[in-house]
């Protein structure tokens, strides 16, 4: 599946990674910020797929996916595009990550983001 708009001449790609690990009842905040000005396309967030688990996107200060969904975007075993026509971020892209179990050990949870700069 294609995303929108696609690459044009000189654009740099994004892969921003990250892990963190979370104990019952936490959060994680996980923020990607760009390194130059401008237009930043986002179609692919992806996280890991728990049960108990909730995810939500903000760029840019709006929130995009969620709030609380119990599934994430898309699996990071995955890479899907989940943003038909791509997110656009500015400043900040923001993935909030709970693990709503009351009791249990803790668990690892991967976050990628691919996208692009033009």
């Amino acid at each position: 599946m294609l995303y929108t708009p696609l690459p044009g001449d000189g654009a740099v790609p994004i892969h921003a990674t990250a892990q963190v690990r979370l104990q019952p009842g936490e959060k994680a905040v996980v923020e990607v910020t760009p390194e130059n000005d401008g237009i930043h396309h986002i179609p692919i967030v992806a996280a890991s797929k728990e049960p108990d688990a909730t995810y939500t996107v903000e760029v840019d200060n709006t929130e995009r996916f969620g709030p609380n969904s119990p599934i994430p975007p898309t699996d990071v075993d995955d890479l899907t595009v989940t943003f038909l026509r791509a997110l656009e971020m500015e400043s900040e892209l923001t993935i909030t990550i709970r693990d709503v179990r009351a009791t249990g050990s803790s668990r690892s949870f991967a976050v990628h983001v691919v996208g692009y700069e033009q």
